[in-house]
């Protein structure tokens, strides 16, 4: 058999390069006959183990657009699964359906998405086979299968049998098999809360727990709740506020599932739908939980300011058809996106409430381009983001720091640094080769200097620093409150909290890559005119650990370095309109004071 299947394949891609991102039968084999034959195991290079691959360079350069690309097109496929599964289903148009695991669905087939660009930017133009696992749809395999096989000729075999190949650290790994939310069928049959009848309020607001770690992002609550009495709320309470009248919540779910099962049996049987038809029960009852809510509670407002992909529409469907009006808070300022895809599809861009306020007017026209029905007419707002007012509140108390010893620090005569790093990998938007060349361009720097480090995962950031002989300060996740100190700041890759940073404070802001393409067909905005002049800016902001160690050898170059960063942050806040905008909390208390 082991004959029979090496000389198939040894006929068959005699010349085809061969890609597996799975293990499976196959590889196995292969891999069995390289060792005896090389004497030495194969080597992973980014997730894949390739075969009469051969390509100058393995690493390849990508932008951030096309980086950004990866995620538009896995939700396109999502979206185009569900119009499949609504056209052959029997469906109302008002019932809400989303296939199962919708978002990690999108996560693992951005993934493969990712493994078969990086090694097509490795050779252009070229053919392989790629063999990897199911993304746990099959309609969404089957469009990424065609999608490359008609723009690339590239064949992609899907293995039932297989095994995901883990990749080390160079590559972002948030692959999960799929799996039916359960709560929809537990939460609401088991427990029911009882209503707090001291609080007459009418007002909604599932926000972010007041901990210790989150206490940024609890600002907005706090603010809010100064001018306002709220029933306290996550999207999970909907099950248990929605189940007051457990026999009522069954029948309607009973009359439901039955309706949808005799509608579509022999679909259902035909196309092996059954997960599917329980995403769509499980979908409903969360529907008739919120609306239960809505009602028992008689909430005239819902603000929302966090993110749950597969509750939060429902429940602003749920409001609009109740007459509620539903407001979200964005803290994300987006990422520069591909000219291609302008309010195609970006799974945490295609959100339903009356009201999306967000920070920065890059976030807002993403938000402004994305196509939606008359019915789900959504009002967008720029606003002064919470985590800022909450930085400049702290800076004013000056007691930021945790012990004195860091205090002195924030005090010295020292040159002050705060970098700010992003999601790391070849598939997402910066490297360890970008740590390692921006923490070596400070540790040469004849200038004494202390940095202030913004994780937002544990990553290669924390772990080269921590080896280097630099004078550093870990900050807590969320809050750049001791930006106040700092000189100028530092955003490895593109991130929207450095921008933050700098903007509270008035600080300088240079984005770091050795990349060449980082910024390559970057739209900001989609008016040219527009994104060319932000461009332009963010070209004299962005430095490489040449441009950079030029610029900080000494105090003379530091202080015209200095000079020309302070101009172009500026001119960037600007053109991001950061300038003259009300608080988030001020605008949601127009809205939900009807001023």
């Amino acid at each position: 058999m082991i004959k029979k299947i090496y000389k198939n394949n040894k006929r068959n891609n005699q010349n085809t390069p061969v890609i597996y991102s799975c293990y499976n039968l196959n590889l196995i084999i292969k891999l069995i006959i390289e060792f005896f034959k090389n004497e030495k195991s194969l080597k992973n290079i980014l997730g894949t183990k390739r075969f009469d691959f051969h390509c100058k360079k393995k690493y390849p350069d990508i932008s951030i657009a096309e980086i950004e690309d990866f995620e538009y097109l896995a939700f396109h496929f999502i979206l185009v699964a569900k119009r499949y599964y609504r056209k052959i289903l029997k469906l109302k148009t008002n019932d809400i359906f989303g296939i199962p695991d919708e978002a990690q669905n999108c996560i693992n087939i951005r993934y493969l998405i990712s493994l078969v660009e990086i090694n097509l930017k490795s050779i252009p133009k070229s053919n392989f086979i790629f063999h990897c696992c199911s993304s746990g749809n099959k309609i969404v395999d089957e469009l990424f299968k065609r999608y490359y096989l008609r723009k690339y000729l590239i064949k992609i075999k899907i293995n039932k049998i297989s095994v995901i190949i883990k990749p080390s650290k160079d590559l972002d790994f948030d692959w999960k098999s799929l799996s039916i939310d359960k709560s929809s069928f537990t939460k609401p049959f088991l427990k029911t809360k009882k209503f707090n009848t001291f609080n007459n309020s009418n007002k909604g607001f599932i926000h972010h727990k007041n901990l210790k770690k989150s206490q940024a992002y609890f600002k907005l609550t706090k603010d809010l709740s100064n001018s306002n009495e709220f029933v306290s709320l996550d999207y999970l309470s909907m099950y248990i506020y929605g189940n007051q009248n457990k026999l009522n919540l069954i029948s309607n779910v009973l009359i439901f599932s039955i309706n949808i099962f005799r509608n579509n049996i022999f679909k259902i049987i035909q196309h092996n739908l059954l997960s599917e038809i329980l995403e769509i029960i499980s979908c409903k009852i969360y529907y008739f939980c919120c609306i239960n809510t809505i009602n028992s509670l008689k909430l005239k407002y819902i603000v929302c300011s966090y993110i749950s992909f597969k509750h939060e529409n429902i429940l602003f469907q749920a409001c609009r058809d109740t007459n509620v009006v539903s407001i979200f808070y964005d803290f994300s300022m987006g990422f520069p996106v591909n000219k291609n895809y302008p309010g195609n599809s970006q799974i945490d861009l295609i959100r339903n409430p009356n009201y999306l306020i967000t920070f920065g007017s890059q976030r807002c026209e993403q938000y402004k381009a994305v196509k939606r029905l008359k019915s789900e007419n959504v009002e967008i707002k720029n606003a002064l983001c919470p985590q800022i007012e909450f930085a400049r509140e702290q800076s004013k108390n000056k007691k930021n720091s945790t012990n004195k010893l860091d205090l002195k620090k924030y005090k010295s005569s020292r040159l002050k640094i705060s970098i700010f790093d992003s999601l790391y990998g070849f598939n997402y938007h910066i490297k360890e080769e970008d740590v390692i060349s921006c923490l070596y361009s400070l540790k040469i720097s004849k200038l004494e200097k202390i940095v202030l480090v913004h994780n937002k995962r544990d990553g290669f950031l924390n772990q080269h620093i921590q080896n280097s002989n630099l004078i550093y300060i870990s900050q807590e996740k969320a809050n750049f409150s001791n930006s106040y100190y700092s000189d100028f700041i530092i955003s490895l890759g593109f991130q929207g909290a450095a921008i933050k940073a700098a903007f509270s404070f008035n600080k300088p802001i240079i984005f770091f890559s050795e990349n060449k393409k980082f910024f390559n067909d970057s739209y900001f905005f989609f008016n040219k005119k527009k994104n060319d002049k932000i461009l332009s800016t963010i070209k004299k902001l962005t430095f490489n650990g040449e441009k950079l160690i030029k610029s900080i050898s000494i105090q003379s170059s530091y202080n015209e370095f200095n000079s020309k960063i302070s101009r172009n942050s500026k001119e960037l806040f600007s053109e991001l309109s950061l300038y003259n905008i009300d608080s988030a909390s001020s605008v949601i208390n127009k809205i939900i004071n009807n001023k």
